[in-house]
């Protein structure tokens, strides 16, 4: 006996009767569909329309599967031509995945057309507010075209003082993709009430516009504060000051309110003015105040470079705060060693290195540089450093340069080595007299020795050459 196994597959599609359709429901039936051999679990109600094709919107899901005819009710809007159809879905998927099993077995879909009525709703994101001086500004977002329920949208703009006893005026925008219209010729920074209220061919929306508050736009403030002045220099950066409050009417806008500058720079002359403010605009400035700040506490040394140069000495160079906030009146420096000893010793602002001779050998220390302006000290720079083992330094390499006949600058360098060893902290330059080819007495004397000599060979020959030129002739 051989066992057949049937393998499921996504179910067929419902058959969609035509739908009844009024202005604002449709009510769709089907019949239940084949399973093709696996229970369905639900039936999906989708919908299109033409202003957005090919968007299928879900809108109905039916779960109760245990009966042969449906319907639901699908709410709609007026002026639209809607597109609906059914899917039945198992495990193995939905029905519009199906190539079909044979020719009927095909998708239905079925359509409606809504008539048109009233808008039901109006614009959202209304918002009211003044550009310039004499205008109001209304904004909107413009309404899909699937809201407008008919042709020929347009926006009733109505808008009043918000004052008792003042009269309502209102006009239409025609554009349906309009999103703010400018109203001119309003007086400065005043409160209104508006409304925007979407009208179509068949009539206005049968919903009351929501009345949005705002105010028309600002203008320069009046007047600037008076009787501006300095209360309290608080510190080198702060400054409080003191006025007198302006009349709101002044103002011509929104008032922002105060403000106490905080950021000034220490040990400067400064010259303030307070003005009004609105949200657009700046009063003319008040009368000038004239202060100066005090001096403030020094920023870190810049630059700092700490080094060995032997074994009981530290080089310390640096350059000044990149912000004194006053004048200098010169350096901390501090040397603490491994036993948390500390040196410490003050240099005038000129200075910019110090050689530390007291540490010991072999020894790790920190060294610590700050300034000192009149308000007080700075922030403390450290940098570690360890001393040499102690041996006898490195000799120096040294040129002689000649300057006059009695002047030579002598030059030297630490140690022979493009790395510094041990050069030593402290140098010392010895010289002694020695007598040079020129002035030594026994080169002297030789020489004297040497001339003589010849001029007694000089004076010999002489006499040699006399006595032979005389000979006795005779006549034969």
């Amino acid at each position: 006996m051989r066992q057949v196994q049937i393998r499921g597959d996504v179910p067929a599609h419902p058959v969609v009767e035509q739908p009844t359709c009024t202005e604002r429901k449709a009510v769709i039936k089907w019949k239940s569909a084949e399973d093709h051999g696996d229970h369905i679990k639900k039936y999906i109600v989708e919908m299109e329309t033409d202003f957005r094709k090919g968007v299928w919107e879900r809108v109905v899901d039916e779960t109760n599967v245990a009966k042969e005819n449906f319907e639901a009710d699908v709410t709609l809007t007026p002026w639209v031509n809607y597109t609906f159809r059914v899917i039945a879905e198992n495990s193995h998927g939905r029905s519009d995945m199906n190539i079909g099993i044979d020719d009927e077995d095909k998708m239905t879909t079925v359509s409606c057309h809504t008539r048109p009525s009233f808008p039901y709703s109006n614009p959202k994101g209304v918002r009211v507010e003044g550009t310039e001086p004499d205008n109001l500004v209304v904004y909107w977002k413009p309404m899909e075209k699937y809201y407008w329920n008919a042709p020929h949208l347009q926006y009733l703009v109505r808008y009043k003082l918000d004052e008792p006893h003042t009269a309502w005026t209102e006009f239409v925008v025609e554009d349906p993709m309009a999103n703010h219209t400018i109203i001119r010729e309003q007086p400065t920074f005043r409160r209104f009430q508006v409304q925007v209220r979407a009208v179509n061919a068949i009539g206005p929306s049968i919903l009351e516009p929501e009345i949005v508050k705002g105010f028309s736009g600002e203008d320069v403030p009046s007047v600037p504060p008076s009787n501006f002045r300095v209360e309290k220099v608080v510190n080198f950066s702060t400054v409080s000051f003191k006025w007198e409050a302006v009349e709101e009417s002044t103002v011509n806008g929104f008032f922002r309110g105060y403000e106490v500058i905080a950021t000034l720079a220490p040990n400067s002359n400064y010259t303030a003015v307070i003005r009004t403010k609105n949200r657009r605009y700046g009063s003319e400035p008040s009368p000038e105040v004239h202060l100066t700040t005090p001096e403030g506490l020094p920023s870190k040394v810049h630059n700092l470079r700490v080094m060995a140069v032997g074994a009981h000495a530290i080089l310390t160079l640096w350059d000044p705060p990149r912000h004194p906030n006053g004048l200098l009146r010169g350096y901390f420096l501090s040397f603490e060693n491994e036993k948390n000893e500390t040196e410490e010793t003050y240099v005038l602002h000129r200075q910019r290195a110090y050689l530390h001779e007291k540490c010991d050998p072999d020894s790790s220390y920190k060294v610590s540089v700050w300034g000192e302006t009149s308000a007080g000290e700075g922030e403390r720079t450290t940098r570690p450093v360890r001393t040499w083992n102690s041996r006898n330094p490195d000799p120096p390499i040294f040129f002689i340069h000649n300057i006059t006949l009695d002047t030579v600058e002598i030059e030297w360098k630490p140690s022979n080595h493009n790395v510094w060893r041990m050069p030593g902290s402290s140098f010392f330059v010895n010289y002694s007299l020695a007598e040079s080819l020129r002035n030594a007495a026994w080169f002297v004397a030789v020489l004297c020795a040497v001339a003589i000599a010849l001029i007694t060979i000089l004076i010999t020959c002489c006499c040699e050459e006399r006595r032979g030129g005389n000979y006795a002739v005779r006549r034969k």
